[in-house]
């Protein structure tokens, strides 16, 4: 009985052996030839910022077809490599460098918690224990896990516990970028910007930041400025100043000053606009005054001496030679994409000018006859696509006005309740 039960097990071990040999060879995946040396190529950082799981991954990629030049830690030279021995074009390669969004506050951490905190010295850990910032509750947090992490020593902690990223040996691997729990690194192809991709660039972390320590690449910040509150104006004279000002159509023969128009064009610049979208522009006629106002002028006369036959006002109107800018030296039309953008561009900009000893026309004549002339627009530099929401007719006034003029009520609504006058 011991034999035969000896034979069964053997007798059934062969068989299954035999089955395991036959579905081996009938299932087995063919692995190309290539692979050790594609492995061999690549730098063996394993770090995955190819998109593939691992060096060996992404060389299976390739030999399936995959673009040779995802290697960030190999860079141009390892797709050089790698397409010269696939025989493919090796393509473009972007080089990306980790970047770090926070230059860092001293103040950062609650240096009380953290002299108690007695957990693994971790960013990540530290994270999940609540632990805020006096001046920034979203800085970097500087316990260096990225440091630890970082396979190249590219990454280092500055004198504020900050992560500071050493371009030269960055080799763009993303490890540090999946590793910070405060996501205030990121890959950007050699150029730094704001961690994030939701951010508008509004510049609000910039400007309510206490120690100046963020950093907007995209922008130059050397003429920005310890902000001014609007508190400083005292609001019943600029409330006063706002009901004197009046549209001015008589203006001397004296040319505004160039930084004056700088200040009028700043003013339309830093107005709000929706989504920060910074959409507005500013066109200055200059040179080209003179003829664009004469072909409008061509236009209203002709358009006139029609009109005349069916209204007798227009026959009581005279359309002299500078019935658009009223003899005023300088034009600025402003143009872009959304209404409430333009206008509120606009509004700062006559404040402005207003605020100069400056007075301004908001010339809808000049805006119908652009609208009607494509050769108008076209000669008055204005892009295609761009709407046009007002033409500023600017200039040193001919005439002061003594007083205010009177407004009906205003008619405000009060939601739930009747309307109300004030």
């Amino acid at each position: 009985p011991v034999v035969l039960t000896v034979l069964l097990v053997a007798v059934i071990g062969l068989v299954g052996s035999i089955i395991l040999v036959l579905a081996s060879r009938a299932f087995a995946v063919q692995e190309d030839e290539r692979l050790p040396e594609v492995v061999a190529i690549l730098p063996g950082a394993n770090c995955g910022s190819c998109g593939y799981p691992g060096c060996e991954g992404y060389a299976k990629a390739m030999l399936d077809g995959a673009p040779v030049n995802a290697c960030g830690p190999g860079g141009a030279a390892v797709a050089a490599k790698l397409g010269a021995y696939l025989g493919v074009d090796a393509g473009e390669t972007t080089v990306k460098r980790a970047i770090v969004a926070c230059r860092g506050a001293k103040d950062r951490l609650v240096m009380k918690e953290r002299e108690s905190y007695e957990g693994a010295p971790s960013c990540r850990v530290f994270a999940t224990m609540n632990h805020l910032s006096n001046s920034c509750t979203d800085g970097c947090i500087g316990f260096g896990d990225c440091v630890a992490t970082c396979p190249y020593g590219a990454l280092s902690l500055n004198e504020n516990s900050v992560a500071v990223v050493d371009p030269s040996l960055c080799v763009g691997c993303g490890l540090c970028v999946a590793d910070c729990p405060n996501s205030y690194l990121e890959l950007d192809g050699g150029k730094a910007k704001p961690a994030g991709p939701s951010c508008i660039e509004c510049g609000h972390c910039f400007a309510i930041c206490p120690e100046n320590a963020v950093i907007m690449n995209n922008y130059d910040t050397s003429d920005c400025e310890d902000a001014v509150p609007m508190t400083q104006i005292d609001s019943d004279v600029l409330l006063a100043a706002m009901k004197s000002r009046r549209t001015v159509r008589r203006f001397l023969d004296k040319e505004v000053e160039p930084e004056k128009i700088k200040k009028i064009i700043e003013a339309g610049r830093y107005c709000q606009t929706a989504g920060n979208g910074q959409t507005v522009e500013f066109t200055i006629l200059g040179e080209k005054q003179k003829e664009i106002e004469k072909t409008c002028v061509s236009m209203f006369r002709f358009f006139f001496r029609v009109g005349s036959v069916f209204d007798a006002s227009m026959r009581r109107r005279t359309i002299d030679d500078n019935f658009f800018f009223k003899g005023a030296p300088l034009v600025i039309i402003v143009s872009g994409k959304g209404d409430m953008n333009r206008g509120l561009a606009s509004s700062y900009m006559e404040l402005m000018a207003e605020s100069l000893g400056l007075g301004v026309l908001i010339s809808g004549f000049t805006e119908g006859c652009l609208l009607l002339n494509p050769f108008l627009r076209s000669k008055a530099g204005l892009k295609k696509g761009r709407k046009i929401y007002s033409v500023m007719v600017i200039g040193y006034p001919a005439v002061k006005y003594r007083r205010t003029v009177p407004r009906k009520p205003a008619k405000v609504s009060i939601t739930g309740g009747k309307s109300k006058s004030f």
